[in-house]
């Protein structure tokens, strides 16, 4: 764990037997903020139609026999 953190930037630190990690996150861009919330509205709709409808079946697959 301690190569991953260190391999993607991270600062490690230990204190009283636990390692953390720490990576700083790049500012937010207008984009990047705007992708956000439309992320977020759209899983805001899925959830509400879900509550509504209720679980989708699962997709049945291609040359089965079912």
């Amino acid at each position: 764990m301690q190569a991953l953190a260190r391999r993607h930037g991270a600062r490690v630190s230990f204190e009283g037997g636990e390692t953390q990690g720490q990576v700083e996150a790049r500012p937010a861009t207008p984009f990047s903020v705007m992708q956000e919330w439309a992320d977020l509205g759209f899983e805001l709709t899925r959830a509400a139609l879900r509550a509504q409808l209720g679980p989708t079946p699962a997709p049945a697959m291609r040359g089965s026999q079912c």
